[in-house]
């Protein structure tokens, strides 16, 4: 099976962080996605360094894309400034607790 960007992108639209009511991208913590032949990338940006739920979150966006994909890579960076004051104002509606 051929998957595409907008494959792994599309199945990456439907996970939800944990804590917040949006999904990573909306967050805008899916700062990349790359497709070569079955295998996908993603570079996922936290807004800190270090967060307790990191593992969650690589899981959630495994799980995501393990219908489409064979082997799914998650490499994380730290957010810039703007991303997080971005993420926080985006986050703030979204709040489950």
């Amino acid at each position: 099976m051929v998957i595409t960007k907008a494959d792994a992108e599309k199945a990456l639209n439907k996970t939800v962080h944990p804590e917040i009511n949006s999904s990573l991208p909306e967050l805008g913590m899916i700062r990349d996605v790359n497709v070569k032949d079955s295998d996908v990338s993603v570079v996922l940006a936290l807004p800190f360094p270090e967060i307790p739920i990191l593992d969650q979150l690589v899981s959630i966006i495994k799980e995501s894309l393990r219908d489409i994909s064979r082997d799914v890579k998650v490499e994380t960076v730290v957010m810039t400034e703007a991303e997080k004051q971005a993420f926080i104002q985006k986050a703030k509606d979204g709040w489950k607790f």
